[in-house]
C-alpha cells in the first residue's frame, strides 16, 4: 500500500474534514512523495545568503544634513550610468537613515545599500550635499562565491564596498 493510498484512506475516514480538506490532503501527500530524500549525509543550515554587491556609507555625519548619493556603472566606453539615487539623512541623535531609488533589485539597512546584482565590475559612488560634491570614488568590487548554506546547497556570489564621507 502507497504513503498516499495510506493517508487519503484514513483521512477518508474522519468524518469532520470534508471534500476540500481531503483534496488538501490528498495534494500534500503528491507534493510529498515527489519531494526527493534528503540523504543523512548532507545537511544544509539557514545562513541567508545576501547576493550581489552591499555598499555601507560611513563618516562623522553632520547631524540634520541631508547627502545626496549617486551610484553609477562605470562602462568600457567610459560613460556612467546612474542605476540607484539616495538620501542619507543624520539626525541629532547619532542615528542615520538611507533610503534609495533603484532601476535595481535592492534593499536598505542602516547605512547600507545592497544591490541584487553581482556582474556590477566598476562603480562610481558621488556624494553631495546643499549641490556640493563632497566625495566621489571609483570602486571595482572584489565578488567571492561561495556555498554560505553548506556544500551542496548553493552558491552565493557577492561583494562589499565602503565609501567613507568626510
Amino acid at each position: 500500500m502507497t504513503i498516499l493510498s495510506r493517508l487519503t484512506g484514513r483521512i477518508g475516514r474522519i468524518g469532520r474534514i470534508g471534500r476540500i480538506g481531503r483534496w488538501a490532503a490528498a495534494l500534500l501527500a503528491i507534493l510529498l512523495a515527489a519531494t526527493p530524500a534528503c540523504e543523512a549525509s548532507h545537511t544544509c543550515n539557514a545562513i541567508a545568503c545576501l547576493e550581489g554587491l552591499s555598499i555601507t556609507f560611513d563618516g562623522n555625519f553632520t547631524p540634520g544634513t541631508t547627502y545626496d548619493i549617486v551610484i553609477s556603472v562605470v562602462t568600457a566606453t567610459p560613460e556612467t550610468v546612474r542605476i540607484a539615487t539616495c538620501t542619507l539623512s543624520a539626525s541629532d541623535g547619532g542615528t542615520t537613515q538611507l533610503l534609495c531609488g533603484s532601476s535595481e533589485t535592492h534593499t536598505e539597512l542602516g547605512n547600507t545599500i545592497r544591490i541584487e546584482d553581482d556582474g556590477l565590475a566598476k562603480i562610481l559612488v558621488s556624494v553631495s550635499t546643499g549641490g556640493n560634491t563632497v566625495a566621489e570614488q571609483t570602486f571595482q568590487p572584489a565578488y567571492t562565491t561561495g556555498e554560505s548554506g553548506g556544500p551542496g546547497c548553493g552558491t552565493c556570489t557577492s561583494a562589499a564596498i565602503q565609501m567613507t564621507i568626510p
